[in-house]
């Protein structure tokens, strides 16, 4: 027997449901009087009490299907129904028309077409849409209003005549055959989402499922248990969330939750994200937040381009091409901003390895590079590219540790190490700042990418991959940028590098409302960034500016700091991304 609740939206439904009741078999029938927000009341108060399926019609059905969990069937209008009020109001002298949801107004405008009826349709899809629908149509002297509940109740209140389209016994029979129908398949779906949620429950690994708003709307006994019932997605975790969005392809990482260390693996299903946690060995005890900010593991990366039409970029797509599949070092070298990251991933890409390493030489220490060798951190990613990043920023005596780390590894494995550097490596050489044995050792293969200074012919090129590239982010119409806007960008000297034009490319995009970025557009990004007359870019911030420009300067700083990362940054700064974004528009 299906429990069935009928709410309707007028007192003659009711009636004529206590009819109708005695010809439907196979139901346990409820009926109750309510219309629009009541009926919700209603439903979520019947959804709780156990009651199978819910029958309700037009506005009042749209509202409770996003209100509940169980089936909610939409008593339709049928032509009967419609034929019958046209019928009706034929004898009305008055100016006539026809206001309703969409399944009143959209079935009813097409017979009114195919007997020739001469009677305005409109369509509401809010009740608050109502008064100012029916006043505009008081001005076209229209009296005669034909609707559903609201929609007389209204025209009533404004002095005009409202005539409800009721539903009539076919149509009732026919909602009740259409709940029969979903329950049972309703009911098959719940038999395997049952299933489903038993097998995860029993699971061994935290699993969680994310929405895109960053919330968590199920999560497994194991993470429960592991984690906590309590737990909400950290800064890192939505950080995962918006990559496996973004670029609709699976991601891996290791994140710091409670105090342990997990591999987290998200997995995008339609418009959710699923993760899967394990705990991560080995364990590094106290070096944990250390670690946390010197390494990251990628099993995956979307596939990336290196943007450029110069020379010089052609120079290094060669490069990368020909040395990207064989096992020897590569030295990156260039200033800050230039794409030296990006550069090591394409490497990444095309090299067929797993996983990409990247330790940051800036948050390296000896005493982080010691827990790592002695727990067989780095052996067990034998196979694997380890992108060294700022190499020239470790002390000596890690430069040490890791050039005879590297020589005792050397017949051991086939790693391939790539590192990068922002400075004259020769002159610190010359300066005992660096180690020359392991500059020999790993400068293998040099790479150098010049400055976007010299090779302003790529800006174009760069911008347009940028704008592209951030639709996703801001989903707004530009599709380009007029030419004298991107003559000041040429013009520009970009201290930054591409790192740096990328930013403004972003910060366009967010401020932009037309479809080509103009030229005061560029004028006011570029008059927002730093005074960058020195090349040791982002060490100066002017303080001759407004509060609010102060702010945006001192924002702009931290983001270059964290690598433009937008979590990190907002979480530096106390605030959240959102609210990130929106200072520096």
């Amino acid at each position: 027997m299906i429990k069935a609740l009928v709410i309707a939206p007028y007192q003659g439904m009711v009636e004529l449901l206590r009819e109708v009741s005695q010809e439907v078999q196979g139901f346990d029938i409820h009926v109750e009087l309510g219309n629009l927000q009541k009926g919700v009341e209603i439903a979520t108060r019947a959804e709780r009490q156990g009651i199978d399926v819910i029958i309700s019609r037009g506005g009042t059905a749209s509202m409770i299907q996003s209100a509940v969990h169980i089936p909610v069937i939409d008593i339709q209008v049928s032509g009967y129904d419609v034929l019958r009020i046209l019928t009706l109001v034929k004898s009305f002298s008055g100016k006539a028309a026809i206001v309703g949801f969409p399944n009143i107004s959209q079935g009813a405008a097409t017979i009114c077409k195919l007997l020739d009826f001469d009677i305005e349709t409109v369509t509401i899809h809010h009740d608050q849409d109502v008064t100012e629908k029916l006043l505009a149509l008081k001005e076209e002297n229209v009296e005669v209003v034909i609707g559903d509940v609201v929609t007389v109740e209204h025209a009533k209140k404004l002095g005009m005549t409202g005539v409800l389209i009721t539903s009539g016994r076919e149509a009732l029979i026919s909602a009740f055959d259409e709940a029969k129908r979903v329950y049972k398949v309703f009911q098959s779906l719940s038999k395997d989402v049952a299933l489903y949620r038993s097998i995860l429950e029993f699971d061994e690994r935290a699993i969680a499922i994310i929405n895109q708003q960053g919330e968590l709307v199920y999560r497994n006994k194991a993470f429960n248990d592991r984690i906590g019932e309590n737990v909400t997605p950290l800064n890192e975790m939505k950080e995962v969330v918006h990559r496996t969005i973004a670029s609709h392809h699976a991601q891996d990482a290791l994140l710091f939750i409670e105090g342990e260390l997990w591999n987290v693996t998200s997995r995008l299903d339609g418009e959710n994200v699923l993760l899967y946690l394990e705990h991560y060995t080995p364990a590094l005890g106290d070096n944990l937040q250390r670690y946390e900010q010197a390494i990251d593991v990628h099993q995956s990366l979307p596939p990336i381009v290196l943007s450029g039409k110069s020379v010089a970029i052609d120079t290094v797509h060669e490069l990368v091409k020909e040395h990207a599949e064989h096992s020897e070092s590569i030295w990156i070298s260039g200033e800050p901003g230039v794409g030296k990251q990006v550069i090591a991933q394409q490497i990444y890409l095309l090299s067929k390895r797993q996983p990409f390493v990247i330790i940051r030489g800036k948050q390296m220490s000896n005493e982080l590079f010691r827990a790592l060798v002695s727990q067989a951190f780095l052996a067990q990613y034998k196979d694997a590219v380890v992108f060294l990043k700022d190499i020239d920023h470790l002390d000596l005596a890690v430069q040490r540790n890791f050039y005879e780390y590297i020589r005792s590894q050397k017949n051991r494995g086939s790693t391939k190490w790539i590192v990068s550097t922002n400075g004259d490596i020769e002159d610190q050489i010359k300066k005992d700042l660096f180690l020359e044995e392991l500059y020999r050792e790993l400068g293998t293969i040099c790479i150098n990418v010049p400055p976007l200074r010299n090779r302003s012919e790529d800006i174009e090129h760069l911008v347009q991959f940028f704008i592209s590239d951030s639709y996703a982010t801001f989903g707004n119409e530009v599709v380009g940028v007029r030419k004298d806007a991107l003559d000041l960008l040429v013009s520009y000297e970009w201290p930054g590098n591409v790192r740096q034009l990328k930013k403004v490319t972003e910060q366009l995009m967010a401020q932009c409302r037309g479809y080509y970025i103009e030229k005061e557009d560029v004028e006011s990004a570029l008059r927002s960034q730093h005074s960058y007359i020195q090349k040791d870019f982002g060490h100066h911030i002017k303080i001759d500016g407004t509060l609010e420009e102060i702010e945006k300067e001192i924002i702009s700083k931290v983001l270059e700091e964290e690598n433009f990362n937008q979590s990190k940054a907002a979480k530096r700064l106390g605030i959240n991304r959102s609210t990130l974004w929106r200072k520096l528009k």
